[in-house]
Formats: structure tokens, C-alpha cells, sequence
């Protein structure tokens, strides 16, 4: 449509355009439209303006004023949503911190072993009591005394952490007729520390290697014999 319009305009030449832009009315003033000038210093202009007419141009909104530019506005009072939810955000803090409080108890007391007490490590008082099963075991059972050497077969071996499980594999081998029990370094030295045996026996040394075999054949593969000493923990 522009090309069109440009066609049906005079045949005069206007200057060479150069470059710049000016701004010319259209319409008695009513319309401003853009048109290249020929010298950007003199700012002169087609001899015919741009013709057709351009959409309206709609001015910027303007921005809404923030809250608190108005001088001497007082802050808005706090609506009961927000009071509500600044409530059971402080109960949400204090309740874990009361449990914290109640748990732990006054300082002094049994649970609260207070400043330069160290308290006994996690589960040390479980393998103490473990070999301590294990030597009554041999005692009872088989006349054994502290101090004496014993022949055991190894079954198994568990971390600390899996005393539990190791616990329920010896009572269903016990279940099943074994004579099994649970051992640690507490009860006999030779073992590595940090970890709890599945040992049967005590056997004596003439028969020990007759009982290695049988285990090897019904209970685990990869049994061994292992000499120990027992140690009443």
C-alpha cells in the first residue's frame, strides 16, 4: 500500500536522502509522521508528507504508586490470615525445641551427663553384654574357665551394626540342634575387633576337625577352625 501510495505522489525529486529523520504534521497538525530528511544540519523535509493514516498510538499507563511512597501513609494493620500464620509458624519452631528440652532433661541428670562427662559409645554396652552370653555359654555348657584355650568353628561374621540379624540366624540354628553362639574380641581375644562371630563349639582338639567338616557340609561352605582364649569381659 505504501509503494501504491508513493506512485500516485508528484514526480519532483527530492534532494538526495542522506541520512536523519524528522517529523512532519500531518492533517493540520493532527498526526506527526516520520520522514527521512535529506540533511540531518538543515532538516529538510519531502515535499509531500507520508500519506495513509497511522493507528493511534496509545500513551503509557502510568505505573501505579508503590505502597508507602505516599508521605505520612500509615502501614496497613496486619490482616488475621497473616497473624494466624505468623502463629503456627512460632509453634512450629517451639515445639522442637521443647521436645529437645524434655529429652535431654536437666543438666546433672541421667540423660544429661553434663560438661567433661563422656557419655559410653553406641552399642558398646550391647557387645559387652554379648560376650558376656558367649563366656557364660561355654562355661556352663562345656566346664570352660577364663583363661583356657578352646577350639571354635566360624561360621559367620557380622559388623556391629548387624547384631540384630546375627542374633536371629543363632537362634534358628539353635532351633535346628546346633550348639552356636555369638563372640566378639571382649570374650576371645583372637577375633578382629569390631566385628561379632557366629561360632559353634567348643569342640576339643581331637575332635574339632571332624565337627569343621560337618558344618562345612550343613551350614556354611566357607567355615574355619579357629583356636581362641577366653577372656571373662
Amino acid at each position: 500500500a505504501l509503494l501504491e501510495a508513493l506512485e500516485e505522489c508528484e514526480t519532483s525529486s527530492p534532494a538526495p536522502v542522506t541520512g536523519g529523520w524528522s517529523s512532519t504534521s500531518e492533517g493540520g497538525g493532527s498526526r506527526t509522521v516520520l520522514a527521512r530528511t535529506a540533511d540531518r544540519s538543515t532538516g529538510a523535509e519531502f515535499a509531500q508528507p507520508l500519506p495513509g493514516r497511522l493507528p493511534p498510538v496509545a500513551a503509557p499507563a502510568a505505573a501505579p504508586p508503590e505502597k508507602g511512597d505516599s508521605p505520612g501513609a500509615s502501614p496497613a494493620p496486619p490482616q488475621p490470615r497473616s497473624v494466624l500464620w505468623l502463629s503456627v509458624a512460632g509453634l512450629a519452631v517451639l515445639l522442637p525445641l521443647s521436645f529437645l528440652l524434655l529429652t535431654r532433661g536437666p543438666p546433672g541428670s541421667e540423660r544429661d551427663p553434663g560438661p567433661g562427662v563422656e557419655s559410653e559409645p553406641r552399642g558398646a554396652s550391647s557387645q559387652v553384654g554379648l560376650a558376656r552370653e558367649e563366656a557364660q555359654r561355654v562355661r556352663e555348657r562345656h566346664g570352660a574357665r577364663e583363661g583356657d584355650t578352646l577350639w571354635v568353628v566360624v561360621l559367620a561374621s557380622f559388623g556391629v551394626g548387624d547384631t540384630a540379624q546375627a542374633r536371629e540366624v543363632r537362634d534358628r540354628l539353635r532351633e535346628r540342634g546346633h550348639e552356636v553362639g555369638l563372640a566378639n574380641s571382649l570374650v576371645y581375644p583372637e577375633l578382629r575387633d569390631g566385628y561379632v562371630a557366629l561360632v559353634a563349639g567348643p569342640y576339643e582338639r581331637a575332635r574339632a576337625p571332624g565337627e569343621l567338616e560337618r558344618l562345612r557340609g550343613t551350614v556354611a561352605g566357607d567355615a574355619f577352625l579357629m583356636r581362641v582364649t577366653l577372656r571373662a569381659p
